[in-house]
C-alpha cells in the first residue's frame, strides 16, 4: 500500500550491470593484429593528421575549397602531380563540372606535361539522361584523348625480359570515342562503344636509354615507325553491387568486355581484345576497415594473319597495378593480375593501405602457367583533400627492388 515503503530500501534508479559478451571479447582479440597498422601509422602521421585537423578548425579547408570551386560546389579546378614509377615528374591542371549548362551534363578535362616534355590531354562529356528504353535509363559519353611521349618505355615481349633491355620510343596518339550506357537493372549496366585511334611511333631522341630499334629486331616491333589507325567497336557488361561508388565498403564489381580493333590503313594489325575484371570488397570488424580482392585477365588475338603493334600489347606495370615495376615493364598478348588490399582509416582525412600484387604476361592461353609470376608487396597513404582531391603515396617492393610513387588527382 502507499506509504508502506521500507525507508531503509535503496532510493533512486536501480543499478544496471552491462556484461560484455565473451564473443565480442574474442572477436576484438582475434582482430587486434589487423589494428596494429592503424596504430603504427597513427603515430607516424601524427603531425600530418593534427595539421589537417587544425586547418579544418580554422576553416582553411573550406576557404581553399571555395577558391577551387564555384558557389554551388558543382565545378572545380584541381592540380595534378605525378612522380615516380618510371613516369618522371608530371604537372597539370584538371577541371570537373557536374552541372554543365545547368542540365546535369558532366564535363571532365585535364592537361598534364612532364619535365621530359611529354604531354597528355583528356576530355569527356557525359549526358546522364538521354532516353528511356523499356523503362531503363540510357546515357552517353563522348571522349577525346591526346598523348605525346618522347620516352615511352619498352623492355621486350614476355615475362622474362631483362631490365638491361630497357629501351625507349616516341609516340603521338590521338583517339576519340562514343560510349552508350544502358542500365539493364540497378546492378547491371551494358556499354557499347565506337571510336577512332591514330598513332605514330618513331625513334626516341632521349639519351638516357637506347631507342627500341637499336635494341630489338624489326620483327619484334610490329607497327614501328608508321601510322597505325584503328576503328574500334566494343561491348561490355558490368555487374555492380557495391554500396557506394567512391570508396566501397562492401559488394563487388564484375565486368566482361570485348573490343574489336579494325586497322583502317591496312589489314596487318587487326586484332580482338577480351577482358575479365572482378573486384570484391569485404567489410571487416569496424566501419571503413576493408579487405579488397581483385583479379583481371586480358586476351589479345590478332586476326587475318596479322600482328598486334608492340605498344598496344597487354601490359603489366605500376598502373595495372603491379606496383613494384616501372611503366611498360612487361608486355605480351595476354596478362593476368591479382591484387589484395587491406584498407583502414588513420585520421578523418587520411587512410592507410597494405597490398600484395602478383601477375604475369603470357603469349596465349595454352602458354599460361603459374611459373614466372611477378610479385609486389607494400603500403601507402591516401589523403582526401577538400572532398575533391586525392593524394596517394605508395612504396612497393618486388622482384626488381623498390618503387616509390606520389600523385595528386581528382577524387570526384
Amino acid at each position: 500500500m502507499w506509504g508502506d515503503e521500507d525507508p531503509s530500501a535503496p532510493q533512486g534508479q536501480p543499478e544496471v550491470k552491462i556484461a560484455v559478451p565473451k564473443s565480442y571479447k574474442f572477436k576484438k582479440a582475434a582482430f587486434f593484429p589487423l589494428e596494429i597498422p592503424h596504430y603504427a601509422l597513427y603515430v607516424a602521421t601524427y603531425p600530418i593528421g593534427k595539421g589537417f585537423e587544425y586547418l579544418e578548425e580554422k576553416q582553411v579547408v573550406g576557404k581553399v575549397e571555395s577558391f577551387l570551386s564555384n558557389s554551388s560546389h558543382t565545378a572545380w579546378f584541381y592540380p595534378i602531380i605525378d612522380v615516380g614509377g618510371g613516369y618522371g615528374l608530371n604537372f597539370g591542371v584538371g577541371y570537373k563540372n557536374l552541372n554543365l549548362f545547368n542540365k546535369r551534363y558532366v564535363l571532365d578535362a585535364d592537361y598534364r606535361f612532364s619535365i621530359s616534355l611529354n604531354q597528355y590531354v583528356n576530355f569527356s562529356l557525359t549526358n546522364p539522361k538521354v532516353f528511356y528504353l523499356f523503362g531503363k535509363r540510357a546515357s552517353y559519353t563522348v571522349t577525346g584523348k591526346f598523348k605525346r611521349e618522347l620516352n615511352s618505355d619498352y623492355y621486350g615481349i614476355g615475362s622474362s625480359t631483362p631490365q638491361g633491355d630497357h629501351s625507349e620510343f616516341a609516340i603521338n596518339q590521338l583517339s576519340s570515342s562514343f560510349i552508350l550506357d544502358y542500365n539493364l537493372s540497378r546492378m547491371f549496366i551494358t556499354e557499347i562503344n565506337a571510336g577512332i585511334i591514330a598513332a605514330m611511333t618513331e625513334s626516341s631522341t632521349k639519351d638516357s636509354n637506347p631507342s627500341v630499334n637499336t635494341t630489338f629486331p624489326g620483327s619484334e616491333l610490329a607497327g614501328f615507325d608508321r601510322w597505325v589507325d584503328y576503328f574500334n567497336v566494343g561491348i561490355s557488361l558490368t555487374n555492380d553491387t557495391t554500396d557506394k561508388k567512391k570508396q566501397p565498403n562492401k559488394g563487388g564489381v564484375r565486368s566482361i568486355s570485348f573490343q574489336r580493333y579494325q586497322n583502317i590503313n591496312s589489314r596487318k594489325f587487326n586484332y580482338n581484345s577480351l577482358t575479365f575484371d572482378v573486384a570484391q570488397y569485404f567489410p571487416l570488424f569496424r566501419p571503413e576497415y576493408i579487405f579488397k580482392v581483385r583479379n583481371a585477365w586480358t586476351f589479345e588475338t590478332p586476326t587475318g594473319g596479322g600482328s598486334i603493334p608492340f605498344y598496344r600489347l597487354a601490359t603489366l606495370d605500376g598502373s595495372s597495378p603491379l606496383r613494384s615495376f616501372s611503366r611498360g615493364r612487361f608486355k605480351d598478348k595476354s596478362s593476368v593480375i591479382f591484387n589484395f588490399e587491406y584498407i583502414f582509416p588513420i585520421w578523418s582525412t587520411v587512410a592507410g593501405i597494405l597490398f600484395y600484387d602478383t601477375g604475369r604476361v603470357f603469349n596465349r592461353v595454352t602458354g599460361f602457367s603459374f611459373d614466372a609470376f611477378k610479385h609486389s608487396v607494400g603500403g601507402g597513404l591516401d589523403f582526401h583533400m577538400f572532398d575533391i582531391m586525392l593524394a596517394k603515396f605508395r612504396v612497393a617492393y618486388g622482384n626488381e627492388g623498390f618503387v616509390t610513387t606520389f600523385g595528386i588527382s581528382k577524387f570526384l
